[in-house]
């Protein structure tokens, strides 16, 4: 486990992680913290014993039962989120769908798809026939990346 978390800590956390969200903030004039990746929190979490940072399936289950003690709801025992995006939402909105739609229909976008596979994948997910959200998202991103490097 020790090794895991070394690999971790050093390779994703800190090396991409904590890099790419300073680099972000950053952008924006803001100023990220990280007060679990204190010295003295990282010293005192080394020290714990492994059975106390995972428990019946439950990673870091010492840190979850202390937080228990002192927040008021069910916080501590849900899953991780990270920064959730409402994509799935927002693509239904109508002024974000006429966005991705005209993309969809654009002179680059025929170079690579299927045009009225593509509009009809995003019309099923704004009607509620399908959960097109991720496939919609990625073409998206896809054209508008090419549209901003290629023309």
């Amino acid at each position: 486990m020790k090794q895991r978390q070394a690999i971790d800590f050093y390779f994703w956390l800190i090396n991409d992680f904590v890099h790419c969200v300073v680099r972000s903030a950053d952008n924006f004039g803001l100023e990220a913290r990280f007060p679990l990746l204190g010295s003295e929190v990282i010293d005192i979490a080394r020290s714990v014993p492994d059975e106390y940072k995972l428990k019946d399936g439950m990673t870091k289950w010492i840190f979850r039962m202390a937080a228990k003690k002192v927040i008021p709801n069910d916080a501590h025992s849900r899953k991780k989120l990270g920064f959730p995006v409402p994509l799935k939402e927002w693509i239904k909105r109508d002024d974000f769908y006429a966005q991705i739609k005209s993309k969809f229909d654009s002179d680059n976008a025929k170079k690579f798809f299927d045009t009225s596979a593509i509009i009809k994948m995003l019309d099923d997910h704004k009607s509620g026939n399908a959960d097109n959200y991720k496939k919609v998202w990625t073409i998206y991103t896809f054209l508008v990346w090419y549209e901003l490097n290629f023309g």
